[in-house]
């Protein structure tokens, strides 16, 4: 068993449906490997957030198809609080068939969770999780996260938190001429292009650039659940005073 994938070229990190449909092929010959599914980031990998419209048109073209529309939400709340809309809509009303609802990059502990809109797509996923190791012993203990997680809005109060200092950082980085910001912030990622003496500068004073993201093209800055406005000044003064 196992799976291929079939990367796409995509614009600012975000494939697109005339992409997409071009590139789908090879369906019932067996020389060909056999697509089954369409899956897209949430916030997508370079912190960019897919708008509603995109999600339906890609959807549109995964199902035409006929192949499944899976939705990678490791920064679900972040998206969504982005864009301002109801899960509903960025999910089945959208197209999206199976969800990765993620919970660990916005104050949980490795709790994760998938959720199906078509019971039909559920088949022997506890007996895939079981095989591929996912199905964890004493499953209460991140149960509970969740539950903890989608109580009185705490998620939602996470992301925007952390989308709020992500602007925040951007806003603070664009000011310098010497940094450019390689993609529009849209959720709590950012990417900047640094040089090189601010990159050593910053290494010197306890900070850590990691200068591999996007083939060492830029710099990844992440915004959490519970950084402080007093992070962001303290890096930013920090950078100021090179």
């Amino acid at each position: 068993g196992g799976g291929k994938l079939i990367p796409l070229n995509g614009v600012m990190g975000k494939i697109t449906a005339e992409e997409l449909d071009q590139s789908i092929g090879g369906k019932g010959i067996v020389h060909h490997t056999q697509p089954s599914s369409v899956s897209i980031t949430q916030v997508c990998e370079t912190g960019e957030v897919y708008q509603l419209d995109e999600i339906k048109k890609i959807s549109n073209i995964a199902h035409k198809h006929n192949l499944n529309m899976h939705m990678d939400g490791a920064r679900f709340a972040n998206a969504l609080v982005s864009l301002d809309v109801s899960p509903a809509e960025m999910t089945w009303k959208s197209g999206i068939d199976v969800l990765s609802f993620g919970a660990t990059k916005n104050g949980c502990l490795a709790a994760e969770a998938i959720i199906f809109f078509k019971k039909e797509l559920v088949g022997d996923i506890a007996f895939l999780m079981k095989r591929s190791g996912h199905l964890l012993s004493k499953m209460r203990f991140v149960s509970a996260q969740l539950d903890a997680y989608v109580t009185n809005d705490v998620w939602l109060r996470n992301a925007k938190h952390a989308n709020k200092m992500g602007k925040k950082l951007s806003d603070g980085l664009s000011k310098h001429n010497d940094i450019e910001i390689s993609y529009p912030t849209e959720a709590n990622e950012v990417f900047a292009k640094f040089p090189r003496e601010k990159i050593e500068h910053l290494n010197s004073e306890g900070y850590k650039m990691n200068e591999e993201e996007l083939d060492g093209k830029s710099v990844r800055l992440v915004a959490a659940w519970n950084t402080k406005d007093s992070d962001v000044d303290e890096l930013l003064n920090t950078i100021k005073a090179n």
